[in-house]
């Protein structure tokens, strides 16, 4: 856990890890001997807790290797949440200059930009504004629109 290695984060921020499945015994573990108890916190929810977490949150970071599309950035970015994503073909192509790409493979890469955008206003507004200018590329009722198109290409 990287933030354990931030005295900047310790002190200004809390990790929160959303999802269906809590931390497993190692995840505890390495949180208790890190002494970040008070800073990484768990929550599972619905789609409404989802949406207000993403409207409240400083950052989303996704460090992931492997992608199908990049839906979870393109989502949070719909909030007004500034992204750090892995700096991999997938966000490459859907995200492009929307969010700050890390080596998810460096600690060190992800620490250095986390607190260079939290400790800029100016930088999470640029970061917020490109990315609801992205998200407008993208919606559920273009994805449904161009499907039927395809269909109707294959039918015919």
């Amino acid at each position: 856990m990287l933030i354990a290695k931030s005295n900047y984060l310790i002190q200004n921020y809390k990790v929160l890890c959303f999802g269906s499945k809590n931390f497993n015994l190692e995840e505890i573990q390495l949180i208790k001997k890190l002494k970040i108890e008070n800073n990484v916190f768990f929550k599972s929810g619905n789609d409404k807790m989802l949406n207000n977490l993403y409207k409240n949150a400083s950052l989303f970071i996704s460090p992931s290797k492997s992608e199908g599309f990049g839906l979870t950035p393109l989502e949070a970015m719909s909030f007004g949440c500034p992204i750090i994503c892995s700096n991999i073909d997938i966000f490459r192509e859907t995200l492009k200059n929307s969010c700050c790409y890390i080596n998810p493979n460096s600690t060190n890469d992800i620490k250095k930009k986390m607190e260079n955008i939290l400790r800029s206003k100016q930088k999470q507004k640029i970061m917020i504004k490109k990315g609801l200018l992205k998200t407008k590329k993208y919606s559920w009722n273009k994805c449904a629109q161009e499907t039927i198109e395809i269909y109707k290409k294959v039918l015919n």
